[in-house]
């Protein structure tokens, strides 16, 4: 298969990765693992215009899958690292790099990263401040708080932008923190011992 060049649009500054799109072969979609994540399946195209973006939803719902894509067809190395730090342990990473289209700014980054839970943990301020973006898949109702991010919600159709006091992270650690006895209450009442 012939190498799609990225398309490149005009310059904003940090943000190097503009959209993200996946091509749709000819006749029905693939059936199998990631295209069978209804969040990949349903990926038309996805627009990254604020320097922070985050990528929120439920366990196996396709964040770290169109992440690490991403970071692919962006040319960096699958297992974390820059594009030239090339080095493979255990090679776990799907295709779907490969059915992926980045639009980029016109302006290169002086050095990208992608960064993996299992490799690095960086501080995100000030690297924003030198134009850096971040793309990031979280739990993290802290992350997730970050001034000025876009939220993309991973749902069961689609990807939608969300706010982050509408996300269910924010939601259900705020009601913690504000009645940490009444969610305790709540999780532990069906483990109450049977009375005799």
């Amino acid at each position: 298969m012939k190498k799609r060049r990225p398309k490149l649009a005009p310059t904003v500054p940090g943000i190097f990765i503009q959209t993200v799109a996946r091509v749709r072969s000819l006749g029905p979609d693939r059936a199998e693992y990631p295209y069978s994540v209804p969040a990949i399946r349903h990926l038309t195209e996805l627009r990254f215009d604020t320097p922070v973006t985050f990528f929120v939803g439920e366990n196996g719902s396709g964040k770290s899958t169109l992440l690490e894509g991403i970071a692919l067809a962006f040319g960096l190395n699958p297992e974390g690292g820059t594009k030239h730090e090339r080095f493979t342990t255990h090679s776990t990473h799907s295709d779907l790099f490969g059915s992926l289209i980045l639009t980029k700014s016109r302006d290169a980054p002086t050095d990208s990263y992608f960064l993996r839970a299992e490799s690095f943990y960086i501080a995100m301020y000030r690297l924003v401040q030198r134009n850096s973006q971040f793309i990031i898949a979280t739990h993290s109702p802290i992350l997730l708080g970050y001034p000025g991010a876009t939220i993309y919600l991973f749902a069961e159709t689609n990807l939608t932008r969300t706010a982050y006091l509408d996300t269910e992270h924010y939601q259900i650690t705020k009601a913690f923190l504000d009645r940490p006895e009444r969610m305790l209450n709540e999780l532990f009442r069906g483990d109450d011992p049977p009375q005799a």
